[in-house]
């Protein structure tokens, strides 16, 4: 006999009730097409459909735009050089920051030596 889980108790099915419930979820494989098929209909109706599609459309649009414009003002910073000159201004200060460091450990050291 095949076990059904029931809120954490389990019970042995007869093969008529296991029958059954193989029935029913025939049914409602059969039944989920045409449900489907009327809600596209209801959506379509009340225009949901038409409003979705519009909405998607002028984020899509509006994304374009936005990384057409980022673009742009990359190119405009990188031909004014300003990538070049803030990459420059990291590597010093980078390097300013592992001197500072080096002389700190030093001090560091001679203090508890």
């Amino acid at each position: 006999m095949a076990q059904v889980s029931e809120k954490s108790s389990k019970r042995e099915m007869t093969p008529e009730e296991l029958a059954e419930n193989v029935k029913k979820v025939a049914k409602d494989v059969k039944d989920a097409p045409v449900r489907l098929r009327m809600v596209v209909k209801a959506l379509k109706e009340t225009g949901a459909l038409n409003d979705t599609a519009e909405a998607i459309r002028e984020a899509v649009l509006t994304s374009r735009y936005t990384a057409k414009q980022i673009s742009e003002a990359a190119k405009e910073m990188e031909s004014k050089g300003l990538f070049k000159e803030t990459t420059g201004a990291v590597i010093e200060t980078k390097e300013y920051t592992k001197d500072t460091l080096q002389l700190m450990k030093g001090a560091t050291s001679a203090a508890t030596a």
